[in-house]
């Protein structure tokens, strides 16, 4: 009689700490922080982020986590301020030739100046915005490879707490996935990013070739394009989890119910164990995800604050233009902003693909 009740005892007095710190070690998502930035990772750790302490995700100041994004826009700011300074003043320079050009062979002086002015403000930005679009690739692919991880790790966790159903098809989608936003990336997004510039550097430049219909049409299709997959993986990865889950619950009510039924005595107790080994994976699960979710997002802020700076400034600079008339100029900066919203555009579907496989799982697949 005295052995039969010790498992009793035992259930009551587990530690969910304890089980917490095992399950973390044991599932592998201590070694999540391996495939983040070393940028990311310091922001996290100035924001009190640890991915072993659930509580600390609960306990984010709202205040230092947007100080925190402020002070990496404004390096960047700094940063682009400095290109901005050479473009603006390639541009009073063009202006003031403009106007003393005299009147008797203005055409042929016109034509000289946009060639040369634009071939200098072509100059300004090739350098930093290929540098920027061979930046998303690098971003992309960390973070295409993170979310793999990650992915691995959560599936682990949910085929422990049952969701084996809901495992299976969440990891083979993310995984997929993963694989199409890397080769998206290396072998599509950065040579037609590069091309489309290319074109609009030869549109702006020469007097009698104009593409710039073309790459806003170019843009406009990558757009779309990004828009339908965001929304379609959104949708499988939805639907998939809303039936896996529904059956996994059938399976861990009928293993609960055959835990009582079956184990004399014990049953009762040896049941409440099993649930509170279930809760403590489902903290897991939240903590890795919500953990992931974060870590994501600043994984990407650099860049996408970089983009967003450009596009602001690029913007100021077509005014300028449209003001001084110089419309060659005008047209350059114009598509070299489209060139920025596009990486914007395909940097956000990214952050939605990594967000909701994380997220959709955090919540139906508890």
């Amino acid at each position: 009689m005295f052995f039969i009740f010790i498992p009793c005892v035992s259930a009551k007095n587990t530690d969910k700490n304890q089980i917490y710190k095992e399950q973390f070690e044991s599932s592998g998502a201590s070694q999540l922080s391996n495939n983040i930035p070393k940028d990311a990772l310091r922001s996290l750790e100035k924001l009190g982020i640890l991915p072993d302490e659930p509580d600390s995700l609960a306990k984010i100041d709202i205040s230092n986590f947007l100080e925190e994004i402020y002070g990496i826009s404004q390096k960047n700011f700094k940063h682009i301020f400095s290109y901005l300074t050479s473009i603006l003043g390639v541009l009073v320079l063009f202006a003031g030739f403009k106007n003393f050009t005299s009147t008797e062979k203005k055409t042929s002086q016109e034509n000289i100046l946009n060639l040369v002015f634009t071939m200098c403000l072509s100059g300004c930005l090739t350098a930093p915005i290929t540098k920027c679009i061979a930046a998303s690739k690098s971003v992309i692919l960390t973070a295409s490879n993170f979310t793999v991880s990650l992915a691995a790790v959560m599936s682990g966790i949910m085929i422990a707490s049952g969701k084996s159903v809901s495992a299976s098809a969440y990891q083979c989608l993310v995984l997929f996935s993963g694989q199409i936003i890397s080769r998206f990336s290396e072998f599509f997004l950065i040579p037609v990013m590069n091309f489309l510039f290319g074109i609009s550097v030869i549109s702006a430049v020469s007097t009698h070739i104009n593409l710039e219909k073309f790459c806003f049409s170019a843009h406009k299709f990558i757009k779309n394009v990004v828009k339908f997959t965001c929304a379609l993986f959104v949708g499988i990865l939805t639907l998939q989890n809303i039936v896996g889950n529904s059956a996994d619950n059938l399976v861990i009510s009928s293993t609960k119910m055959l835990i009582d039924t079956c184990i004399p005595i014990v049953g009762g107790a040896v049941s409440d164990a099993f649930s509170t080994v279930r809760s403590c994976l489902t903290l897991l699960k939240s903590g890795v995800g919500a953990f992931g979710i974060i870590a994501g997002i600043f994984t990407f802020i650099p860049l996408m604050s970089e983009c967003i700076i450009w596009v602001a400034f690029l913007g100021i600079c077509e005014f300028l233009c449209d003001c001084f008339e110089l419309k060659k100029s005008s047209v350059l900066f114009k598509s070299t902003s489209e060139i920025m919203k596009t990486l914007i555009a395909v940097l956000s579907c990214v952050i939605v693909i990594l967000i909701s496989s994380s997220g959709i799982i955090m919540v139906i697949g508890g």
